[in-house]
């Protein structure tokens, strides 16, 4: 258990020792905040309900869900969408051993690999998951972002959502040895997740088959029905990919590192 700890703190002070991905974990969701609260279209469409005529405005743009107006749940998505990127870093926390040699010392220490990668993901989700309550505090004190009416739900829902999202990171130094390459890949794999949400959000029109099968592979779109809903069973999806996806990341981090 101590060559674990002793892994995941030296992780840790890694992190520490790149400010502008702390910076970016930290101000890019509040500067996404700030731009979403302060949007004059928001605050227009939470106030229109008809048109002359008679026309209804209310549909998926406009109504509350969960009870949550349009821009708390833009803000939900982006805090989700800025999270998954750290699969990156824990990508790298792998990947960055072999390239400056940290890999070589770490295999005469008396840790073993397995333990090596369980010390390096515990260190990455402990930041990851910091970040994540961090938004939540800030978020809702600077910019009044309604977070769901169950925080106990969100945290929970946060929780599985950084395991998630730091396991991945960790599959990807099984493929991708280049940071580059990782950042385009985490790319192209978080817009659309991300992109089908907003699309539920905004679009009161009936889901289309393509969307509906993205809808199915999102945790974005799990966890974000976990927020807005605030029912446990809407966390069985999050605890069930978690359940999978973190032995199956430990065993392969394992295989790469030796």
């Amino acid at each position: 258990m101590s060559d674990i700890i002793t892994v995941a703190s030296f992780t840790l002070r890694r992190y520490v020792r790149k400010p502008l991905a702390i910076v970016l974990f930290i101000f890019a969701p509040l500067l996404l905040f700030a731009f979403i609260s302060g949007s004059t279209m928001n605050s227009f469409v939470s106030d229109v309900k008809s048109v002359p005529g008679g026309t209804s405005l209310v549909n998926s743009f406009i109504a509350p869900e969960g009870g949550l107006e349009t821009a708390d749940r833009e803000c939900i998505v982006f805090m989700l969408m800025t999270l998954f990127y750290f699969a990156v870093l824990s990508c790298q926390s792998v990947t960055g051993d072999f390239k400056n040699g940290i890999n070589t010392r770490f295999k005469a220490c008396p840790a073993g690999a397995l333990k090596n990668i369980i010390g390096k993901s515990a260190g990455s989700f402990v930041l990851l998951f910091g970040f994540s309550i961090l938004n939540l505090i800030l978020g809702k004190l600077i910019f009044g972002v309604n977070f769901g009416s169950n925080m106990i739900i969100t945290i929970a829902t946060l929780f599985l959502y950084c395991i998630i999202t730091n396991s991945f990171g960790i599959l990807l130094s099984a493929f991708i040895r280049n940071i580059y390459v990782c950042c385009v890949l985490d790319f192209f794999i978080n817009f659309p997740m991300m992109f089908v949400v907003m699309y539920k959000i905004f679009s009161p029109i009936k889901i289309t088959p393509m969307f509906s099968f993205l809808s199915a592979i999102s945790i974005h779109n799990y966890a974000f029905n976990a927020i807005v809903t605030t029912e446990w069973s809407a966390l069985l999806p999050l605890l069930a990919i978690a359940a999978v996806i973190t032995p199956l990341s430990l065993l392969v981090g394992r295989r790469v590192l030796r």
